[in-house]
């Protein structure tokens, strides 16, 4: 079966551009890097490999035919086994698309974790992070951003502004899911207008991840 899927590959900022070049020589044709910073619960050793520091975010999307994405090679080859190398993970397009199910066949890992996704406006991205570190989740990737709709734009001497926004990824185990989500709705109010989007999506590959710190 083909699947599309989009790789999601968190480094130290100024190495995405590394990851991407090995990428381009496995086949993949590109991708897209953002500037993000890492948050990490203190208490718990890290989930994401992330502390307090600059991020870079690498998309890459990718066709597989039958086999696992090229997403294993770049792993081993940045050894993202090791603490604070890097992390990476992929979702199913197909999965968001037409309601199907991707796993790669023998993976291990497949259906145990669940990315949840948050946009806010700028600032509130640590608000979000706090509620779910109370509810057990363990660290998160900040994404800067922005929005624009009719109900957001603002205007200044006739200038359109667009609002800045942040993204928060968390990566968390499947069954404690429902907790976070529910511990971020009560504690940020996200569900009233205007205060921001929540959905989650399951795993579809991921490495760099800590087993014992789960």
């Amino acid at each position: 079966m083909i699947k599309l899927v989009l790789n999601y590959i968190i480094v130290n900022q100024g190495n995405a551009s590394k990851v991407l070049s090995y990428a381009k020589s496995l086949g993949l044709k590109g991708g897209t890097i953002l500037l993000a910073h890492g948050t990490i619960n203190n208490s718990i050793l890290k989930i994401l490999n992330l502390n307090e520091n600059k991020k870079d975010v690498l998309m890459i999307a990718e066709i597989i035919d039958g086999s696992k994405s090229k997403l294993k090679e770049i792993a081993d080859y940045f050894h993202f086994e090791k603490p604070n190398y890097g992390m990476g993970f992929n979702i199913c397009i197909n999965q968001m698309a037409k309601k199907e199910m991707c796993y790669s066949e023998g993976d291990v890992k497949m259906n145990k974790y669940e990315l949840i996704y948050v946009i806010v406006n700028k600032g509130f991205g640590e608000d979000v992070v706090d509620a779910a570190q109370k509810a057990g989740s363990s660290g998160a990737t900040i994404i800067n951003a922005r929005g624009s709709s009719v109900h957001e734009t603002s205007k200044i001497f006739s200038i359109e502004i667009e609002p800045e926004k942040e993204i928060v990824l968390m990566i968390v185990k499947s069954e404690m899911k429902d907790q976070i989500c529910q511990a971020i709705i009560k504690d940020t109010k996200i569900t009233d207008p205007g205060k921001g989007v929540l959905f989650t999506q399951s795993i579809n590959e991921v490495y760099g991840l800590y087993q014992d710190n789960l």
